[in-house]
């Protein structure tokens, strides 16, 4: 106690070590479990009509849409295309309603003759949507399931044997060969999460984040109807894993670590609080305000540091570039990649099925909360050997092939 007097007394500046210590220990503390009444500090935000593009894409690409089916008396030939899909909040928990309209013809093959009519049909049935827990994060996938309701619509005199064994062959086939399909997987090393939940409301499927970042603050709850996805996420939440991911890297060019402690957006404008810790000798710590804009650059968030702002600093600090540090250090790509991957790429380049991509699209925020926006865009995985194009090509006359046992 003694020698600190008189390195007070003298002006001389007390190691700062113990102080850096303390600040990296709270930003890398780890809460424990979720309580029962846990409150988001991100939510996601799923519109209905995204989720109905993948639906609609999901049902073209496993569904039979098209088929060749004895009849007896006849031989049909349904071919129908998927023509809208409206969404709604279904019968369990965590379930959609899904309708779907249908439209196309039906070729009836007879000894007599041949004919073409139009067909209709309107199918409603609930899509699960689930959150599992996998080593790579939480994994949300989109599961259609049973039809509740089938409503078959058939022009055409002397055709009513044709109307049930058609609505037989689409109660049996429509869903049958639908997978779970990934619409994203939450979480990972760039964003720890505590707790995950799912929340179907009327415009949108929200899912609700805890992240275990400890210096994480509650988001307002609210209904949004994006035109895609939308993000939004507590400024100190995103602030603290930024921190944490800067002190497990630890000091950078010439022993200075920077430390975010502040995030302010509007519009695409932000405001980053930034702490300069110098660690050799007794150190130092400097505090800045940088000021930029983030970008979005090839479908992907970009913050663009401008200018800084010098603060407060501890006795004996010496000067630093704070754009340097930011540049030389982790802080602005921990920023991006945890907006990036809150809602990530999916990827199933070796597998049949379907494969979806976010772009972002637009960024700005107030003192609550930071929103993202962007699209998800749904592409078939090329199919590979004798699967491709299985299913919804039709089969020629004289290759008709039952489906109703």
């Amino acid at each position: 106690m003694m020698y600190a007097a008189v390195f007070v007394l003298l002006g001389c500046p007390q190691p700062i070590s113990a102080d850096y210590e303390a600040a990296r220990s709270t930003a890398l503390k780890r809460p424990g479990p979720a309580g029962s009444d846990w409150a988001p500090d991100a939510i996601l935000h799923l519109s209905h009509d995204m989720l109905g593009t993948l639906i609609t894409k999901v049902l073209v690409h496993y569904g039979t849409l098209e088929d060749d089916i004895n009849a007896r008396v006849a031989t049909l030939h349904p071919a129908l295309t998927v023509k809208g899909v409206t969404l709604g909040i279904g019968e369990c928990e965590e379930c959609l309603s899904v309708r779907s309209n249908l439209e196309g013809t039906l070729g009836v093959d007879t000894a007599v003759g041949d004919t073409t009519v139009p067909l209709t049909v309107n199918a409603l049935f609930d899509a699960k949507v689930s959150v599992d827990k996998t080593s790579a994060g939480w994994l949300l996938q989109l599961e259609p399931r049973g039809l509740k309701d089938l409503d078959v619509q058939l022009s055409g005199v002397g055709l009513g044997y044709a109307k049930t064994t058609v609505q037989q062959w689409i109660d049996s086939n429509l869903l049958a060969e639908l997978p779970p399909q990934e619409i994203t997987t939450l979480g990972g090393d760039d964003w720890p999460l505590r707790a995950v939940k799912v929340v179907p409301r009327e415009a949108s499927l929200q899912v609700h984040l805890l992240s275990r970042i400890a210096q994480g603050q509650p988001v307002p709850i609210v209904d949004a109807t994006p035109e895609g996805w939308r993000l939004d996420v507590s400024p100190e939440t995103l602030v603290g894993l930024a921190a944490a991911q800067a002190y497990e890297a630890g000091p950078q060019a010439r022993d200075v670590i920077a430390i975010p402690t502040t995030l302010r957006l509007k519009e695409d404008a932000f405001a980053l609080g930034l702490r300069l810790w110098r660690l050799s000798g007794r150190g130092w710590w400097r505090d800045y305000e940088v000021t930029g804009r983030v970008n979005i650059e090839g479908g992907k968030f970009a913050f663009k540091p401008e200018d800084a702002k010098r603060l407060k600093s501890s006795k004996g600090a010496a000067f630093a570039d704070p754009l340097a540090a930011l540049g030389q250090g982790v802080i602005l790509r921990a920023l991006e990649d945890a907006l990036e991957t809150t809602l990530p790429a999916t990827h199933r380049e070796d597998a049949d099925g379907l494969r979806t991509r976010v772009a972002a699209k637009s960024i700005t925020g107030d003192a609550t909360r930071v929103i993202a926006e962007g699209r998800l865009i749904v592409r078939p995985v090329p199919e590979r050997g004798t699967r491709k194009g299985k299913r919804r090509k039709r089969r020629g006359k004289g290759k008709a092939k039952s489906k109703n046992r």
